[in-house]
């Protein structure tokens, strides 16, 4: 099959040296690097000059684009434009200098909106970690979506499942509509349409009802008796414990107050 596109150039740059070599695309896609050359069958070569490099593209992940809200500053179209003539060909945004800032997931999706008709070459963003929003962060790292191989990467680490059942299985969470794609150039990502704590939920309450019978107690007496919990947990489930006993003795208390009301 031919190629698309080949560059060649005198100076290219590899992992540990600079040599004369042609670097051959299809679809947008690496295929190869060879010799200077070897430049056959190719759609389109382009000779770089003598002066230039070639060389991978460069990530530079702490970049303040300060858009949308203060593009006067530094918008996507100048910052990405100014990127791409010094070599680099991904930025990653540092969330707190744009309005809104980037710590929820609907100020991401404004910032995304913002970003898809003005970048130039790839961008991502850092999710912001300020006060009073951590309940945020878990769908700040849910939003960003994982391409078709993490999500097989992902759940190989835990199944035995082959590859290609994985991604079966993936388009048919498609087709039920839980879990939606995106296109991201010439990536496709994807993420769950329905939050990670509902599901623990649902799932935690349909383990009860058919394990327990739908009582609490005797679940956590037996995470209890065979489970070797750290000091740690044990100390949460003791805080969960007396959050709800404190709960639990207002309502007594509202109680008795009503029905005191009551027989007055």
């Amino acid at each position: 099959m031919n190629d698309d596109l080949i560059i060649r150039a005198r100076r290219v740059v590899f992992e540990d040296h600079v040599a004369p070599a042609s670097i051959h695309i299809r679809d947008g896609r690496i295929t190869s690097v060879r010799s200077f050359d070897q430049v056959d069958n190719a759609g389109e070569l382009i000779d770089v000059n003598n002066e230039s490099v070639v060389m991978p593209g460069l990530v530079d992940t702490h970049v303040h684009i300060n858009s949308p809200g203060r593009t006067e500053w530094e918008g996507f179209e100048t910052a990405t434009r100014a990127a791409a003539a010094g070599g680099v060909t991904t930025l990653i945004d540092m969330p707190l200098n744009s309005i809104p800032p980037t710590v929820d997931v609907e100020a991401l999706a404004v910032k995304r909106r913002v970003a898809a008709d003005q970048a130039y070459i790839d961008v991502g963003f850092w999710g912001g970690a300020v006060p009073g929003n951590v309940p945020d962060l878990r769908g700040l790292h849910d939003a960003v979506g994982l391409t078709a191989g993490e999500v097989v990467d992902a759940v190989a680490a835990g199944q035995a499942w082959a590859p290609r059942t994985i991604k079966t299985l993936l388009n048919r969470l498609v087709q039920k509509n839980a879990v939606e794609v995106t296109v991201d150039g010439r990536r496709y990502l994807y993420r769950a349409r329905v939050a990670r704590d509902a599901v623990v939920r649902r799932e935690s309450r349909s383990f009860l009802s058919r394990v327990f019978g739908g009582a609490v107690a005797p679940a956590v007496v037996h995470l209890l008796e065979h489970s070797d919990l750290t000091p740690q947990e044990i100390e949460h489930l003791r805080q969960i414990l007396e959050r709800e006993s404190g709960k639990d003795a207002k309502g007594d208390k509202g109680t008795r107050r009503q029905g005191d009301k009551g027989t007055g």
